[in-house]
């Protein structure tokens, strides 16, 4: 045995491995997968040339596009279309007539498939509301947590081993071939955004859509991979992305979940599923239900040293938005704060004390009525980029920079994020036009939304990136 299959195959390389997984995302390996991360450890080590279990370690737990690498190999979903037929049988004949009633009243549907590997289930239940005359672009949101498999979905191209539960009618209506595959049809396939999402995280993008959003939720044959505390979590934050009457569905082999006082559970021949009472309040905040789930509150850029963000506790202020928000989540902050600068107020002060998640949907909220804040994208941005979603996060920071091009924290966060990606270039080249702008101020000016950082500080900081990034 060479050194490099010695080092992958070690016990300790596997055991070390595995619990890095299982901090970012909850995934656990039983016995019969052990197998399976063995074998995916070592064709990552491969891929990425490591022939030493330290240096492959250290790699996974600081570069995403190694943690990515591997993501990919040990998470190969078995999937195909209309997998559980007894469930699709269902939501034919119950849920989507409950749908069509919804859009006709709402003008509106959203639905999305989590753990959604590549495509298949997105996609069966696109053809299904396709049939039911209910698709249109990007109703449904299909995430994952591995690249790869996203990339695969995206393509939309199958082999006839993904068909094994339909019949040829099926396939000769919405497939083609091409290149010996089946390619699905792009009426079907404009009906679904593909997105990366770890469903581990403490709080989910905006894609979303934010609680009560989302009229039909599958998330099957996920759960089951989860350790209990993380699959509880996610199973709370599930929920409260259900709209009024939405309905979820999770898989047979799922484990069951206790009883839920927010959903009415409803027995089908496939399975349980969960419809959300009209009368539901707002789910706890899922890091207050489980002990070991911890949110970092020193949540303002620590991934590159930015200062944190010191505003006043507003969710002591009556009657502020902030307050409702901390207080009773199940309100929405108030239309009638019409100021972008009070906004970003509240934000931070949220963020700050560790709400990531109410953070998030007031800033969501906010940019809403203040959409071009070049302040309030960056804090957006910010906010994606603690939550790890960091391609995200960089789309963000630029949507606040083509606002504002002389903003310095966004050309920092951007930095930041592409640094977190694995483009080195890109991140350099961000921190070197945050210095240009900084060289151009007085040293003891504050920068603007950086609460309360001064020039000299940030242009040490950007100058330290940039030469540890290497000058050229």
């Amino acid at each position: 045995m060479n050194a490099r299959a010695h080092d992958a195959s070690s016990s300790r390389t596997i055991d070390d491995a595995a619990a890095i997984v299982r901090a970012r995302t909850g995934l656990i390996f039983t016995d019969a997968r052990q197998s399976t991360l063995a074998h995916g450890v070592a064709k990552t080590m491969e891929a990425v040339g490591c022939t030493s279990a330290d240096v492959f370690l250290a790699r996974l737990e600081n570069e995403s596009a190694v943690f990515d690498t591997l993501i990919a190999e040990i998470t190969v979903g078995e999937t195909y279309f209309f997998r559980e037929p007894e469930q699709w049988d269902f939501i034919r004949s119950v849920v989507v007539a409950d749908l069509r009633e919804r859009r006709a009243r709402t003008g509106r549907l959203r639905a999305w498939s989590a753990g959604t590997a590549s495509g298949e289930e997105a996609y069966s239940l696109a053809i299904v509301l396709h049939e039911a005359g209910l698709l249109s672009d990007h109703c449904i949101v299909g995430t994952d947590i591995s690249e790869a498999a996203l990339g695969r979905a995206r393509r939309a191209r199958y082999t006839r081993w993904s068909m094994r539960a339909v019949g040829a009618n099926l396939v000769n209506q919405y497939f083609r071939t091409v290149d010996q595959r089946l390619e699905l049809q792009r009426v079907i396939r404009s009906g679904v955004d593909f997105r990366k999402l770890n469903l581990a995280d403490v709080w989910y993008p905006p894609f979303i859509g934010g609680p009560r959003s989302n009229d039909l939720i599958l998330c099957r044959n996920v759960l089951i991979y989860l350790d209990r505390a993380t699959a509880t979590r996610v199973a709370l934050q599930l929920f409260d992305m259900l709209s009024e009457g939405g309905w979820l569905f999770f898989g047979a082999s799922d484990p069951a979940l206790s009883e839920n006082p927010l959903c009415d559970v409803i027995v089908t021949p496939g399975g349980l599923a969960y419809r959300r009472r009209a009368d539901a309040a707002h789910v706890p905040n899922p890091s207050d239900v489980q002990g070991n789930v911890v949110v970092d509150t020193g949540v303002v850029n620590k991934q590159f040293g930015m200062p944190r963000i010191d505003v006043p506790d507003l969710r002591d202020v009556p009657d502020s938005p902030a307050a409702s928000i901390a207080h009773k989540p199940e309100t929405r902050p108030s239309a009638a704060l019409k100021d972008s600068d009070a906004w970003a107020g509240v934000v931070r002060s949220l963020a700050n004390s560790g709400q990531l998640d109410e953070a998030g949907f007031a800033c969501t909220r906010a940019l809403e009525s203040h959409p071009a804040s070049a302040e309030l994208m960056y804090l957006h941005a910010l906010l994606l980029h603690q939550a790890s979603h960091h391609d995200e996060a960089v789309a963000a920071a630029r949507r606040a920079l083509y606002l504002d091009r002389r903003l310095v924290v966004a050309h920092l966060l951007l930095g930041g994020a592409l640094l977190a990606s694995g483009s080195r270039a890109g991140a350099k080249r961000a921190f070197t036009q945050a210095e240009r702008l900084l060289q151009n101020l007085g040293p003891d000016e504050t920068v603007v939304a950086s609460g309360g950082a001064t020039v000299s500080e940030l242009r040490a900081l950007a100058r330290l990136h940039v030469e540890q990034l290497g000058r050229r």
